[in-house]
C-alpha cells in the first residue's frame, strides 16, 4: 500500500518488509520506488493509473533498472484501490 509518511509517499508491501521505502517523483504520475533495504538492486517505476474523477484506480510498476533480478516480476502485478482506512 501507499501512505503519508513524515517525509512524503511510502510504499510498503504487507507481505515482505524489505519491499519498503519512499516514492520520489519522477515525472507526471510516475515516481521512483527506493526500497531502504539497498542491498535489493530493486528500485522500481511506480506509475499511478488515474480515472475520470481523478482518483487513483491503480498502479503499475517496471523494473528502473534492465540489470535488477527478473524474479522481482513488478510488471505482472496488478495493484488496485480496494477501499479507505
Amino acid at each position: 500500500f501507499v501512505e503519508h509518511g513524515d517525509d512524503g509517499l511510502v510504499m510498503r508491501f504487507g507481505r515482505s518488509d524489505l519491499l519498503t521505502g519512499p516514492l520520489e517523483h519522477f515525472q507526471y504520475d510516475t515516481f521512483i520506488a527506493r526500497w531502504r533495504d539497498r542491498s535489493l538492486h530493486a528500485d522500481a517505476y511506480v506509475s499511478f493509473i488515474l480515472g475520470a474523477d481523478g482518483e487513483v484506480e491503480a498502479i503499475r510498476m517496471k523494473m528502473l533498472s534492465p540489470d535488477t533480478d527478473f524474479s522481482y516480476d513488478f510488471h505482472d502485478l496488478d495493484l488496485r484501490r480496494v477501499g479507505e482506512d
